[in-house]
């Protein structure tokens, strides 16, 4: 055999081996994960989020070093932070009243200076944790800022009827901004949409069992959805973009047309 072939043969192996060495459970922890009953559907899920200095970003930290998390700001309309139900699909509003405080933390994460971090437990009373980022988009100008006021939050399970959380995260839905001074009391739309992941294996059970591996892949009846709405979306996008320059080359034709007639 060629020898750079069985150096390289070699190298591939031995990478093999360190990669199945690190492989670990997420999240970290000194518990099994597994000895933790799961949710049920309908279960009620906090949503807790970090707590940053207003004029750095910075995390706040404790005693210990650990990074200090908060509930997610009060809603006017039940004084309380917003309720993820485990497994269920939901629509409600928030108004959030933006006083100097969580005006300027706004101002941070729709300048990307700082990331709107917050985190879902995996399973009930288990302390790990799913990071999960609150996408909101928007400009920040000197006098105020526009913020879109609608939000899309996905989140994953491997069982939405009695299941653990995978993974999840939040974005930014309409193309709309509303305009935001200090001490503005703002309604924000939540959309909140679940779905499960399917499991996939990268080698069989026994080596995958063996390896610690665990991966979760979107179900393909979501991707094909998603692949059609992003097929739909590029034609009406490309026939619009074709429209506004054929109706740009008419129009200097007209123009330049006018000229000659008038000249």
């Amino acid at each position: 055999m060629n020898p750079i072939y069985l150096l390289l043969e070699t190298l591939g192996l031995l990478t093999g081996f360190v990669n199945a060495g690190s492989i670990q459970p997420y999240p970290m922890s000194d518990s099994d994960i597994s000895t933790y009953a799961s949710f049920r559907k309908g279960d009620m899920i906090p949503l807790e989020c970090t707590k940053r200095q207003i004029d750095t970003g910075e995390h706040f930290f404790d005693e210990k070093g650990n990074i200090i998390y908060i509930d997610f700001p009060i809603c006017r309309e039940t004084r309380k932070p917003p309720l993820l139900y485990f497994g269920v699909d939901q629509q409600f509003k928030c108004t959030i009243h933006f006083e100097d405080k969580i005006y300027h933390l706004f101002q941070l994460y729709l300048h990307q200076d700082a990331p709107f971090s917050c985190r879902l437990p995996v399973k009930p009373d288990s302390a790990m944790y799913i990071p999960f980022t609150v996408q909101m988009r928007g400009d920040v100008l000197e006098s105020h800022f526009n913020l879109d006021p609608n939000v899309n939050l996905l989140l994953f399970s491997d069982n939405l009827q009695d299941g653990q959380i995978v993974s999840g995260t939040s974005f930014s839905s309409s193309v709309n901004t509303t305009r935001v001074i200090i001490g503005d009391f703002v309604e924000l739309n939540f959309d909140v949409r679940w779905t499960t992941l399917k499991q996939i294996r990268e080698g069989t059970e026994e080596e995958d069992e063996k390896k610690g591996i665990v991966t979760y892949r979107l179900p393909e009846d979501f991707t094909a959805f998603w692949y059609s709405v992003i097929a739909v979306s590029s034609i009406l996008l490309g026939s619009i973009i074709t429209l506004v320059f054929s109706y740009k080359r008419l129009n200097r034709k007209l123009h330049a047309s006018y000229i000659d007639k008038v000249e």
